[in-house]
């Protein structure tokens, strides 16, 4: 289901709703209605990712750092990083330059 489909899914249960609705749809389902819109979309996957595990948070600092690196990985909490798939090779190539081959 994408974004789109659901934000119309959710306008059409509304609309169905006001419709067949012999008295004014209760407040506490238009909330979670537009509760529901609003939150949609705010989370989204961007697909696939490597996690690479350091050692310490000091070879993390390290790595970060690099001039190389940096622009390959994001950091992610104290002891790894996060590589997308396209990256990868460059990533291992250059952690091997700088003394660290990815197993």
């Amino acid at each position: 289901m994408t974004t789109a489909s659901l934000l119309h899914a959710l306008d059409e249960l509304r609309g169905y709703l006001n419709q067949a609705a012999s008295h004014p749809v209760p407040q506490t389902v238009t909330t979670l209605l537009d509760d529901t819109a609003r939150r949609t979309g705010r989370l989204c996957g961007t697909g696939q990712t490597h996690l690479i595990e350091c050692a310490d948070e000091a070879l993390a600092a390290l790595v970060i750092s690099d001039r190389r690196l940096r622009v390959l990985c994001t950091r992610i909490g104290e002891r790894h990083l996060a590589v997308s798939p396209d990256r990868l090779p460059a990533f291992r190539k250059a952690a091997l330059a700088l003394g660290y081959p990815v197993t």
